[in-house]
Order: C-alpha cells, then sequence, then structure tokens
C-alpha cells in the first residue's frame, strides 16, 4: 500500500503546485524530463523506469504473497530481468536502440516484479525477529 501512495505522489507532481513534491524524489532518480512521462503538461516526480519499477514492486509483491514461487526461480527471474535492464542501459549508450519510455518502463516493471520476493522475504524476516525479540508468539 506504501508502494502505491509512492507512486501516487510521484504523478502528483504533475498536478500545479506539486512542483515541490519533485524534491522528494529527487534522491533516488535523475527525473530527466525526457525519460519521465509527461501528464497535464508535467514530468512525473520519477522516471519511466523508476515509476515502472516502484509499479513492478507493488505487483509483484502482491503476486509473491498470493504465489510464493521458489527461490532458485525468483532467483532466475531476478538475473534474467535485471540482465534485461542492464541490457536496454548498455544498448542505449552505445546510441543502438532509442530512449523510449515504453522499452525504460518495461524493464523496470520487470525488475521490480523480480525483486518483490526478495523484498517479501526481508520484509517477512524483519517483522518476525522483531516479534521475537518483544516475546510475542
Amino acid at each position: 500500500m506504501a508502494l502505491l501512495l509512492w507512486v501516487a505522489l510521484a504523478c502528483a507532481c504533475c498536478h500545479p503546485g506539486g512542483e515541490g513534491l519533485r524534491a522528494l524524489f529527487a534522491p533516488i532518480c535523475h527525473q530527466q524530463p525526457d525519460r519521465c512521462l509527461w501528464w497535464l503538461g508535467h514530468p512525473t516526480g520519477l522516471c519511466a523506469r523508476c515509476l515502472a519499477l516502484y509499479v513492478g514492486l507493488a505487483a509483484g509483491l502482491w503476486l509473491a504473497a498470493a504465489r510464493p514461487s521458489r527461490e532458485r526461480t525468483a532467483r532466475r527471474l531476478f538475473f534474467t530481468a535485471a540482465g534485461l535492464l542492464l541490457l536496454d542501459v548498455l544498448l542505449e549508450r552505445l546510441s543502438l536502440i532509442p530512449n523510449t519510455p515504453v522499452l525504460r518502463g518495461a524493464t523496470g516493471f520487470g525488475l521490480g516484479v523480480a525483486w518483490a520476493p526478495f523484498v517479501l522475504c526481508g520484509l517477512t524476516e524483519l517483522v518476525s525477529s522483531r516479534t521475537h525479540h518483544q516475546g510475542i508468539p
């Protein structure tokens, strides 16, 4: 739920008076206007890839909670998604493919979904250790 709020805040930067919210996202995203999605004549607070990564992470957390995958499968998906994202970055840097929001969004979304099982596992362990430490059964 917090991730969806984060995405909503990134989109709120597009509304009049929302420019101040952009500063919230500046430490985690370059926010280059040519790499951002535009809405209402203003760029979102996150670039297309970062925005899609958070949307993918939210979707992936829901999927991982509903249908857990084996660790080996999750690792393969993660490394495949990370490899595709890195390939996209490399091919763009070499000017072999154009920078498109769709491709940047697709690679970000894929990595977010693939990263989710590991985030869920970490969150589960964190909650479990805190409840165990506090003596809650």
